[in-house]
């Protein structure tokens, strides 16, 4: 049988004969570009993949034709186990993108892989600030799902930037306040976050002062703005149109943004 066949029915024992063989090619790919190491890996084959890996001639960072590898298939998963593994491998490129330029750290982070995350931050190449094709990066896909404990994790690291913007102009910021969660935006700020002046779905600011006129009655401290420099009113206005127009206006969120802008212009 050969060694793609023996990996699909985790043979652990006649994979270890194989390779044995020293002109075995154990980077063979199958119909659908899929290696040994990657059948392996995104099966949770934890002791194949370490004989796998044992292999001097491995190649960890081959794609499939889905352009996924091991690693990403693996942090998809949550498979820890060979994700540790891998990750032993001084050649494996943490920083690699499949079909829609997602990361190993962009899917740990969508799904809430807490211990994936932690494992991917400590490698020293880690992009942390990458981008799919729809602008996503791991802090906005964890900001967007309200997934706490990974927005921690990310926001540690000293290269981030927390105010990129996805395809629709949205920070993580913006993301996160559908959610109304005061703690993600409190971390966020005290990192630096700010309030983007436009988005994909933001006005000219001529076209939306009357949507300002909505809030006043029914939070007073809003008609402070007036007295506020001109800038302090735009940005203000943009960013209460976007949270109207997305049905996620909270009066917390809203009091701890009127805070944010007023320290921002230092205003009392």
């Amino acid at each position: 049988m050969s060694l793609i066949s023996l990996v699909k029915d985790n043979n652990i024992d006649s994979v270890r004969d194989l390779l044995l063989n020293e002109t075995i090619n154990v980077n063979i790919q199958d119909g659908e570009g899929k290696t040994a190491l990657l059948l392996a890996s995104e099966r949770n084959y934890i002791e194949v993949v370490e004989l796998l890996l044992d292999n001097e001639n491995i190649n960890v960072n081959l794609q499939d034709i889905y352009i996924d590898t091991a690693l990403i298939c693996a942090s998809e998963k949550n498979y820890i186990e060979v994700i540790k593994l891998l990750l032993t491998n001084d050649t494996v490129n943490v920083n690699l993108q499949d079909y829609d330029r997602s990361t190993a750290l962009i899917w740990a982070s969508l799904y809430n892989n807490i211990e994936v995350v932690e494992l991917l931050l400590d490698n020293e190449n880690i992009n942390v600030n990458s981008q799919n094709n729809d602008g996503d990066t791991a802090l906005i896909c964890a900001s967007e799902k309200n997934y706490i404990e990974v927005v921690k994790l990310l926001l540690e690291v000293k290269d981030i930037n927390v105010n990129l913007q996805d395809c629709l102009g949205n920070t993580a910021l913006i993301w996160v306040l559908k959610s109304s969660n005061i703690e993600i935006v409190k971390l966020l700020l005290a990192k630096g976050a700010i309030v983007p002046l436009k988005n994909n779905y933001s006005k000219k600011i001529n076209e939306v002062l009357t949507n300002w006129k909505i809030y006043l009655p029914k939070w007073n401290r809003f008609k402070t703005f007036k007295y506020y420099p001109e800038e302090f009113n735009e940005i203000a206005i943009q960013w209460l149109l976007v949270c109207k127009r997305k049905n996620f206006v909270s009066k917390d969120i809203m009091l701890l943004m009127i805070e944010y802008f007023a320290e921002s212009w230092k205003l009392n």
